[in-house]
């Protein structure tokens, strides 16, 4: 059972933020028209960041607590260089996808 809630908390925290930027990216309503809605998509962005990045984090430490626990196969899985970076380059990308929608909602409110 320890051998999988790391990759279950990584594969949630994946799933929320592909989902989370698609029907953000999607949606037609979401228009800064005041100032109130400026700041609520914009605090909707970055605290999807913080949640996603958290959940994609939360993993390695987790399985460093549970490595005793886990069968050498698992371990072994783990250990392996490309799954220690996974994490990081999730964070990275997230970081980029909210810049981006950020400044994209920055640039469509000062053209006003």
């Amino acid at each position: 059972m320890y051998d999988e809630i790391p990759s279950l908390l990584y594969v949630a925290g994946a799933l929320i933020t592909v989902l989370s930027w698609t029907l953000f990216a999607f949606s037609k309503t979401i228009r800064p028209e005041g100032r109130r809605a400026f700041i609520l998509c914009l605090s909707v962005i970055w605290i999807l960041f913080f949640a996603s990045s958290t959940l994609a984090l939360v993993p390695y430490p987790l399985f460093e607590a549970y490595s005793g626990f886990m069968d050498p196969d698992v371990l072994d899985f783990y250990d392996q260089p490309v799954i220690r970076l996974l994490p990081a380059v999730t964070c990275g990308v997230n970081l980029c996808v909210s810049a981006g929608c950020s400044m994209v909602l920055v640039g469509k409110r000062s053209k006003r």
